[in-house]
């Protein structure tokens, strides 16, 4: 029975670095291009809107990359614990 728990153990460590394979190459949306308008003041404000945008952007990346490698650690050193266990003699 520890031995099955055991291999359990294993493959669910392994989908977690699956899943974090996955959460890394999620999409993370669409961010507007630069452009120019005739007056100065809505050119401000769509610059700044812009930069807004980039920086919204910027943390979903972090957020994925970070959950990512998170879901990755965890389920390799999961598998390496489970794996340990089936091939420990005691």
């Amino acid at each position: 029975m520890k031995k099955i728990l055991n291999f359990a153990g294993v493959a669910i460590g392994v989908l977690t670095v699956v899943f974090g394979i996955i959460v890394l190459n999620m999409y993370t949306g669409r961010f507007p291009d630069g452009a120019s308008f005739g007056a100065d003041f809505y050119t401000y404000i769509y610059e700044a809107t812009d930069i807004a945008a980039s920086n919204i952007k910027d943390m979903g990346n972090i957020v994925r990359y970070g959950f990512g490698f998170i879901l990755i650690s965890m389920g390799l050193t999961e598998a390496c614990i489970f794996l340990s266990r089936i091939f420990d003699k005691t």
